[in-house]
Formats: structure tokens, C-alpha cells, sequence
């Protein structure tokens, strides 16, 4: 009898060990903020196509923010992804006025691979009037895989360098 009730009250303690690791994997989904994978985001003119780039963790393709020609730096205040850790391809940033930070924008965006490249460039950031920093006030920090990146137009920054990390 002793038997049969400690295997009775081991079962009763598995289901109860297994129902409480099933809600907790439930409820945790919930509360963690998922990032995603995300193919090619092409975020231009619009504002609120920055909702693009929304929880993007690694993009397996390029990225592209540009043309936004009407902008002003408060557009810009309190827009940031810091999500998004890799890019597989390029980066182009192209005309974004009123964008005073690329590090601010983009806080976390560590590796940019250049699988493919534009023009034979991995990183491209060109004519962004209003840019003041691009991290911590110096060149990018950003890890560019084995390809150059072209840096031009930035009245406050730089002009015309071209960086080449390997």
C-alpha cells in the first residue's frame, strides 16, 4: 500500500511539476518582447514606415532608411530600434534629414555582413544634413564584415570618408 501511494504522489507531483513548466513557458512568451527575423525592410518618406523595422532582430537581406526630405529632428526624438542586432547584406541611409543620431536610431546594430553589397559597399550613409553623431560622436562602431563602407554628405560629421574594416 505504502508503495502504491508513493507512485500515486509521484505522478500527482510529475503533472504538477509538467502543468507548471507549460504555463510558465505560456506566460513567458507573453511577457518577453519577441524579436523577429525580417527579410528586406525598406523604410522611406513615410514616418510610420519605421513600423517596418519594429522588433526586427536580424535582418536576412538589406536595409534601407531613405528619403525622408520633410523631416525635422523631432521626427526623430524618440524613434529607436533596439532590437536589431545584424544585417546580413548592406545598409543604405540616404537623405534622412533631420536625423541628428545614427547610435540613438539604431543603438544596437553590431555586425552588417555584406553578403551582397551595393556598388560594392556594405554600409552607405549619405547626405543626412542634420546628423551631429553616428555613436558616441566618432565613426560607426559598427562591425562591417570584409567590405568597405562609403560615408559621405555629412556637413557636421565627416566629409567624403571611406572606411574599410577587414
Amino acid at each position: 500500500m505504502y508503495v502504491a501511494n508513493m507512485v500515486q504522489f509521484n505522478c500527482k507531483l510529475l503533472k504538477l511539476v509538467v502543468s507548471i513548466y507549460v504555463l510558465s513557458r505560456f506566460f513567458v512568451s507573453f511577457l518577453v518582447v519577441k524579436a523577429k527575423n525580417c527579410e528586406n525592410v525598406d523604410v522611406r518618406v513615410n514616418l510610420s514606415n519605421f513600423e517596418n523595422l519594429r522588433e526586427c532582430k536580424v535582418i536576412f537581406g538589406s536595409l534601407y532608411i531613405v528619403l525622408f526630405e520633410m523631416s525635422t529632428p523631432k521626427d526623430f526624438e524618440n524613434l529607436t530600434f533596439p532590437d536589431l542586432v545584424e544585417v546580413k547584406n548592406y545598409v543604405i541611409i540616404y537623405r534622412v534629414f533631420g536625423l541628428t543620431s545614427i547610435g540613438k536610431l539604431l543603438p544596437n546594430l553590431s555586425i552588417i555582413r555584406g553578403n551582397t553589397l551595393i556598388r560594392d559597399y556594405s554600409l552607405v550613409i549619405f547626405d543626412l544634413q542634420n546628423l551631429k553623431e553616428m555613436v558616441d560622436g566618432v565613426l560607426p562602431s559598427y562591425v562591417v564584415l570584409h567590405t568597405p563602407s562609403l560615408i559621405r554628405g555629412l556637413l557636421t560629421v565627416c566629409q567624403g570618408v571611406v572606411v574599410t574594416v577587414e
